[in-house]
């Protein structure tokens, strides 16, 4: 473990295997775009580094403060987008050409519409924590409709 101090050391393996988790449960693939929210944070960043370097995706990091794009990059993200956005969902569209094959989510209600509304048909959805809140609506016309599968995971 790089980590010096063993409290540090203990909260990084259960970040890290409930990323690691999260990226495996969707099956990402280096031909795959994936949406990571909550990007700047201990799981979030993790989602960042494993889809990118390990699994080879395409990663569109969404988070609050647009000064974390390098940050963000070193991590492996093609692309960073700030959740502040009134157009999000067009600037993720717009980025990525096409609907995304999946997103990676720890943020919860804030960012929960949104992500249905980039995910292609067949898309799925992985969540894991609810930052920005643990309640949210849901059409299931857009489940069904586009045949998203939902995902929840925490390790």
């Amino acid at each position: 473990m790089p980590l010096s101090d063993p409290v540090e050391s203990a909260a990084f393996s259960v970040s890290g295997m409930t990323a690691w988790h999260m990226v495996e449960q969707i099956q990402a693939k280096p031909e795959e775009t994936i949406v990571v929210t909550g990007a700047n944070g201990g799981v979030g960043s993790l989602n960042v580094h494993i889809a990118a370097n390990v699994f080879g995706a395409e990663v569109i990091a969404v988070v609050g403060d647009l000064d974390l794009e390098d940050k963000m990059k070193e991590l492996g993200a093609a692309h960073v987008l700030s959740y502040k956005s009134n157009q999000l969902a067009e600037q993720i569209l717009e980025v990525n050409g096409v609907p995304v094959d999946s997103v990676l989510d720890v943020v919860g209600d804030a960012l929960f519409t949104t992500s249905l509304q980039v995910l292609k048909k067949g898309g799925e959805f992985c969540t894991s924590g609810s930052a920005g809140g643990q309640k949210t609506e849901l059409d299931f016309r857009t489940l069904y409709l586009k045949h998203i599968s939902l995902i929840a995971r925490i390790h």
